[in-house]
């Protein structure tokens, strides 16, 4: 194993998934009419809808000369990921936001970079922030960066950033910009942001001399992918960067897996980071910028559905903790609600091309989503046996109401026919004893459904 793993070219990108609902309920979930407003921003430079392009595009070519560079990345990367149909949803559009130069501070260098933010709203109320962090002009990424520094790169509490003048946690500068972008109106905590964050981290470039790709460069730098794909804090509080020296052979084997198709460009996926590595070969490759986006594109979707079916949990939770407080219409609204959610996550798991499928579920087994899944499945069983049970107990409360008016009328006629001038107060008094009688009948045979 080399003694010092040197990226010769690295990208860093940040994916945080948000909640838009509130603020995107103001549009009535319309993202286009979103997207017009955010054009209001300073900080936005450009925005589009893929299916709106592509209608502009066929009348007239030119139209692709008005996208910034960046978006005409993401739109070829989109109508390449997403089915036609899915397109013509309109479900979400992109947002390309002001660049920034800055310097990042690791626990050893200084590192002058620009950073490149973007949004990604879908109209389900979820928003993809995404910070992709660059060599200093912008086309190429940081020179020559060792392996510690690509951890610290990890660990945003961690790493100071400068910019303008103000230095910051990385964390800080994220937390600001998320919530000026938005004027205050999307509220995000510090444990939000690392729970709902995937780091990705795109290295270019990576010199191997003599061997078979990939089985070979794996074994050789395996170390080093496991340290940077999951050196945990407790580890890294003390200092310690070969975290892989702490573990078996074995154990190191079993957690590496390499999801790429390509054999040049192996991929690993393990919790919250992203680990790409382009191994230098003699062979042409379709441009690194354009892979960095198709993977940003591909994880942002995967993120999408990590957060919809975690906030499909979390409103299934309230029914574990509370259902006798919710109401049949509120279970029924919340159905609604969760079908909503759900639908956007069936639709973004069907992709164009098979090739791409396979990535999908590939990145969907690393991150835990089909586990989520079937924990879903699971609570939307609960929720619509609670719906059952709350329609069975409202119709039975109905039931006893209406033939306790009809025991009523019943105890009226008898005593009319009977008992024709009895005094008005012994009446009312035999009807309520012919009441209690009936509800003390109808409660014990359906205790169960009204208690």
């Amino acid at each position: 194993m080399n003694a010092v793993f040197t990226a010769p070219e690295l990208h860093i990108v940040y994916l945080i998934a948000i909640n838009l609902t509130d603020l995107l309920s103001e549009y009535n979930f319309d993202v286009e009419r979103f997207l017009e407003e955010m054009k209001k921003n300073r900080k936005v430079e450009g925005s589009y809808i893929p299916a709106e392009v592509t209608k502009k595009l066929q009348r007239d070519p030119r139209f692709f000369e008005q996208i910034s560079d960046d978006n005409k990345l993401f739109y070829a990367s989109d109508v390449e990921y997403f089915e036609e149909d899915y397109l013509r949803l309109r479900r979400f559009g992109r947002i390309d936001l002001m660049d920034h130069q800055a310097v990042i501070t690791t626990k050893s260098n200084s590192i002058k970079c620009k950073i490149k933010p973007f949004l990604t709203a879908f109209n389900v109320g979820v928003g993809i922030y995404k910070l992709w962090i660059l060599g200093p002009d912008g086309r190429e990424g940081i020179k020559n960066a060792f392996k510690k520094d690509i951890i610290d790169l990890c660990f945003i509490d961690e790493v100071q950033i400068t910019i303008n003048g103000q230095t910051m946690k990385m964390t800080d500068f994220i937390l600001h910009e998320i919530t000026s972008l938005f004027n205050g109106k999307v509220p995000l905590k510090r444990e939000e942001l690392h729970e709902s964050m995937l780091t990705m981290i795109f290295i270019k470039d990576f010199p191997f001399k003599s061997g078979k790709v990939p089985e070979d460069f794996i074994s050789q730098y395996k170390g080093d992918i496991f340290d940077i794909l999951t050196l945990p804090d407790r580890y890294y509080q003390h200092g310690i960067y070969d975290y892989h020296k702490t573990r078996t052979e074995d154990y190191i084997n079993e957690v590496l897996h390499n999801i790429s198709v390509r054999s040049d460009f192996p991929v690993f996926v393990s919790n919250n980071r992203f680990l790409g590595i382009k191994i230098m070969t003699d062979k042409p490759d379709y441009g690194f910028h354009k892979r960095i986006v198709f993977n940003i594109v591909l994880y942002s979707n995967a993120l999408l559905q990590l957060k919809l079916l975690k906030n499909i949990n979390a409103q299934l939770s309230d029914i574990i903790k509370s259902p006798e407080e919710l109401s049949l219409g509120r279970l029924v609204s919340m159905r609604e609600s969760v079908f909503k959610d759900l639908e956007e996550y069936i639709n973004t798991r069907i992709q164009r091309y098979e090739i791409w499928r396979k990535a999908m579920m590939d990145a969907a087994k690393e991150l835990g989503i089909p586990e989520l899944y079937q924990a879903t499945k699971e609570r939307m069983d609960m929720l619509n046996m609670y719906i059952q049970t709350a329609y069975q107990r409202s119709s039975n409360i109905l039931f006893i109401i209406l033939n306790s008016l009809v025991i009523i009328g019943a105890v009226l006629n008898i005593l009319n026919y009977f008992f024709m001038g009895l005094n008005p107060i012994v009446a009312i008094f035999l009807v309520i004893i012919a009441l209690i009688i009936w509800l003390l009948i109808s409660y014990k045979y359906f205790a169960k459904y009204i208690k």
